[in-house]
């Protein structure tokens, strides 16, 4: 696997409908992505809080995809 396979854990969140917000976000920008962890948090809402939620990236497109969720905050 080269290092452009290779996918990495870009944000945890807490927080379902952000974590797919942000997630389309990146996808709407061109960027392959996935969630993780969310059939643990909808029924076991107590994982939730933990980074339950996690948003993959491949590990080529993370400055990328960090300078798009800092610009939403502005």
């Amino acid at each position: 696997m080269s290092d452009t396979d290779r996918t990495i854990v870009l944000k945890n969140y807490d927080n379902l409908t952000l974590a797919y917000y942000e997630k389309s976000v990146i996808e709407d920008a061109g960027i392959e992505c996935f969630i993780s962890g969310d059939n643990m948090a909808q029924p076991f809402t107590m994982f939730a809080p933990i980074g339950g939620i996690k948003l993959h990236i491949y590990e080529k497109d993370a400055e990328k995809a960090f300078e798009i969720l800092n610009s939403l905050g502005k």
